[in-house]
């Protein structure tokens, strides 16, 4: 799952630019785990049961507190306008209060994407390569070409497209990459305007440039597996989606992640999704996490804080929530 701040402002940039306008999907979608359950009862019980042996797994809104300093705040986010329904009043009370806010990928570094984007042809598109069509095998192309039909694209429209950026516009169900193009804001971005405009001092915890390095950075096998692994649930990109959500409103962090890896496992079992994850994650979450740490920790030294990434960022031994803890800050979860 690529659930992460700079996914968004690149399927966003990237759609405005490159999609037709009324070649997307309507917008539908039901939540999956009900079928799933029905269907195979055990595998749901062992999804929810691994997601429960993940620190800090479940929780998207926690206090940060270190003696003599007022609390800082940090919110898990899901990077789409959808989710700001799910925000409570207690959340935006404390992120109106807030000194500082603090994002992924702050709005002039988001600008300074979309303009490279619009500018630098060789940094969306790979020119001189021998194109996505020599990369893939016929499964896995088949697999992209039909998330692309759903998008009212063939593979021939993106074969030179950098597989990196690819990967961002179909983490996107086809309707929210057309919502983007016309307007719409994530939660992140929506929420980083409004502390503009009312006045908070705003930062980012990287640039554009080395939140796409960490693309860049996963195998380029393993980046096109995941690729192929994306389109192969393209007929249920909206259930899927709609289903994310809503674990995600419910604190359900670490669920989201082993529902891509139950997912993957049954439509296409020949695969080892789970290292498959392990392998992208541990380079655009896990790493990036780290390389965050020291920004971060500088920042919430001076208290008043309200610090928001991808809710996946915050779970796991690597998340931001043990790293801080190790730093010797108290962590505490709020969404009881």
């Amino acid at each position: 799952m690529w659930t992460h701040k700079i996914r968004a402002a690149l399927a966003g940039a990237a759609v405005a630019l490159l999609f037709p306008a009324g070649a997307f999907a309507t917008c539908i979608g039901t939540n999956l785990i009900p079928d799933l359950r029905a269907d195979d009862p055990a595998a749901v019980d062992a999804m929810y049961a691994r997601a429960a042996q993940v620190p800090n797994g479940e929780g998207r809104f926690w206090k940060v507190e270190r003696t003599g300093l007022p609390p800082s705040y940090l919110l898990g986010s899901f990077h789409a306008a959808e989710a700001i329904d799910t925000i409570d009043d207690r959340i935006w009370e404390t992120f109106s209060d807030a000194a500082h806010v603090v994002v992924e990928v702050d709005l002039d570094q988001q600008a300074a994407m979309e303009a490279r984007m619009a500018t630098d042809v060789e940094f969306s598109f790979d020119l001189e390569g021998p194109g996505l069509s020599a990369r893939l095998d016929p499964a896995q192309e088949q697999a992209v070409s039909d998330a692309l039909a759903v998008r009212g694209m063939a593979l021939s429209d993106v074969d030179k497209m950098r597989p990196w950026l690819l990967a961002s516009l179909l983490s996107f169900p086809a309707c929210h990459l057309q919502a983007m193009a016309t307007g719409a804001q994530p939660m992140d971005t929506a929420m980083a305007q409004a502390a503009l405009e009312r006045g908070t001092s705003l930062s980012g915890l990287e640039s554009y440039e080395a939140a796409v390095s960490a693309f860049r950075r996963v195998g380029p096998d393993v980046l096109l597996e995941s690729i192929a692994t994306t389109g192969d649930l393209a007929d249920r990109e909206e259930d899927l989606f709609r289903t994310n959500l809503e674990l995600y409103a419910d604190g359900q962090i670490a669920v989201i992640a082993e529902l891509g890896i139950l997912l993957g496992e049954r439509t296409t079992p020949g695969i080892d999704h789970r290292k498959l994850s392990e392998d992208v994650l541990a380079e655009i979450l896990d790493a990036r996490n780290v390389a965050w740490m020291p920004g971060l920790t500088q920042i919430l030294s001076g208290g008043d804080a309200f610090v928001i990434v991808g809710a996946l960022h915050l779970p796991g031994d690597a998340g931001l929530v043990s790293l801080l803890r190790r730093e010797g800050f108290t962590v505490t979860r709020l969404d009881k």
